[in-house]
């Protein structure tokens, strides 16, 4: 079974980002705090820090299993630093997304670039979800994820 991983207490420094993210957060895994993760923003690696061996292991051993990243011009193997980079950066983008999602409706086609949305400038509603997949069939809408 896997673990249940997840980022809380996540602070991001947007300008002290350069080359990679700036953040710290705390690491859950399977409901209990797990490890502290920092990066510094200026392309050094993050650094991870055990609160709890057991679950450390855990979930170093679950990172080292996933099957490889692969982008357009390398394939990386997953280790547990690549894990929590990607979970910490998924954290982030959603923070920013429910941000823009109060106050108009976010989604994106099949063809749109990743991370590239389309906007309704009206709040997300039944009515504005209808007239998007009435008129695009295929749409994801963003707004999807943070609806109760």
């Amino acid at each position: 079974m896997n673990p249940t991983i997840e980022i809380k207490n996540l602070k991001v420094s947007e300008f002290m980002s350069e080359e990679t993210l700036c953040f710290s957060c705390t690491v859950y895994v399977n409901g209990k705090k797990a490890l502290i993760a920092e990066n510094q923003g200026q392309g050094g690696n993050t650094s991870i820090r055990a609160l709890d061996n057991e679950l450390f292991n855990l979930i170093n051993g679950y990172a080292k299993n996933l099957p490889p990243y692969v982008c357009d011009y390398f394939t990386l193997e997953y280790d547990l630093e690549l894990l929590i980079d990607e979970l910490v950066e998924k954290e982030q983008e959603n923070k920013k997304l429910k941000k823009l999602c109060k106050k108009q409706t976010l989604f994106s086609l099949p063809e749109d670039k990743k991370g590239e949305y389309r906007t309704v400038k009206a709040v997300f509603s039944d009515k504005v979800k209808d007239y998007i997949i009435n008129k695009y069939p295929l749409a994801e809408i963003v707004n999807l994820r943070f609806v109760s």
